[in-house]
């Protein structure tokens, strides 16, 4: 996964921290340190697993690099020149790359939930430099740093131009029958919501992490009994964590979007 990669890209890039670690003593950032380790190697294991013979997604990830709280996953969509640094993402590459970025963030909330660890972040279209395995700036970096800590919550925003690129596919392929012809369902990976910003609520597209807790054959069950089973699957993870004070309403709006979510997407939708 984290194979080095030099020269410039242009790509999609995801920058997350960790909620509540930055002022750990030393044997609990040690211990933060293990956990963040154990999580991405899981998260990848699962993905690849889920990824084979999917012909709507990309197996691979790019790089990833990690320091402090801060983990940042990048997915290179193609190698550019310097001159061509403000070249565009192609659409169609996205069209499998950003399903596959977002199925990625959901499996590393879902083992990062396991480990009583929250993170909160943002994704970024665009182009950026790489050096070895440790070094990445540019456009797509800078602009997912601005944001990446601006919600108030636990989850992965996408930035604003990231948001009106996630609109453009929508209405040219995700809606469009002819080029849509798996009927991928955009909503599996990413949803329209008013996120709830440290200034105020802004109308993004965010990654659709709960939809780990979709299981097919709780599809049978009665509406009010899914909700139940749903609410308390995830609550189940979400409790242990510790609230330090004045942080409360990060976990109250987090739990205010899975609510929305499995009411608005997995109790709504039998696949």
């Amino acid at each position: 996964m984290c194979q080095e990669s030099r020269g410039v890209h242009s790509g999609i890039v995801v920058m997350m921290d960790a909620l509540g670690v930055a002022d750990k003593t030393i044997k609990l950032a040690d211990d933060f340190y293990d956990k963040k380790e154990n999580i991405l190697k899981e998260t990848q294991a699962e993905y690849e697993q889920l990824s084979k013979g999917a012909n709507e997604l990309k197996s691979d990830t790019s790089q990833t690099i990690t320091f402090a709280d801060n983990v940042i996953i990048t997915w290179n969509l193609k190698e550019l020149n310097i001159e061509e640094e403000s070249q565009k993402v192609n659409p169609d590459d996205l069209i499998q790359y950003l399903p596959s970025a977002s199925l990625w963030i959901q499996i590393f909330f879902k083992h990062s939930l396991k480990n009583n660890i929250l993170f909160r972040g943002a994704i970024s279209i665009g182009t950026y430099v790489t050096r070895g395995t440790s070094t990445i700036l540019g456009p797509a970096i800078g602009e997912a740093s601005q944001w990446y800590e601006k919600a108030d919550w636990m989850g992965v925003i996408a930035t604003p131009s990231t948001s009106i690129t996630i609109s453009y596919l929508d209405n040219v392929f995700f809606q469009n029958r002819e080029k849509n012809t798996s009927n991928q369902k955009l909503e599996h990976y990413f949803v329209q919501y008013d996120v709830p910003c440290k200034d105020k609520k802004r109308k993004l597209w965010t990654v659709s992490w709960p939809m780990v807790y979709q299981k097919k054959e709780a599809n049978l069950a009665p509406e009010q009994e899914k909700k139940r089973q749903l609410s308390t699957e995830f609550l189940e993870k979400f409790y242990p964590n510790n609230i330090p004070t004045n942080t409360e309403e990060k976990y109250f709006n987090t739990i205010l979007f899975f609510d929305w979510f499995a009411n608005s997407i997995l109790c709504s939708k039998v696949e």
